[in-house]
């Protein structure tokens, strides 16, 4: 239906993958995977902002505890 949005994908995962090779070379390998580990912290908080979606308490207490393990 939307081809352009399957592009907009595949275009987004392919710079996912380049700028995730490019930051395990230019920066130590802890900071770069917890870099990663944060996605789902950022994908939540985008989520509210952009989209409006509704974030429960007990999604948000998932999120922190992530976080808490990033921070470990």
């Amino acid at each position: 239906k939307r081809p352009w949005a399957v592009q907009a994908r595949a275009w987004a995962g392919i710079a996912s993958g380049v700028l995730s090779v490019y930051a395990f070379t230019t920066i130590p390998l802890a900071e770069s995977y917890a870099l990663i580990f944060l996605a789902p912290l950022c994908v939540t908080i985008l989520s509210t902002v952009i989209l409006k979606e509704k974030v429960g308490p007990w999604r948000w207490l998932a999120v922190v505890a992530c976080f808490a393990g990033v921070i470990l």
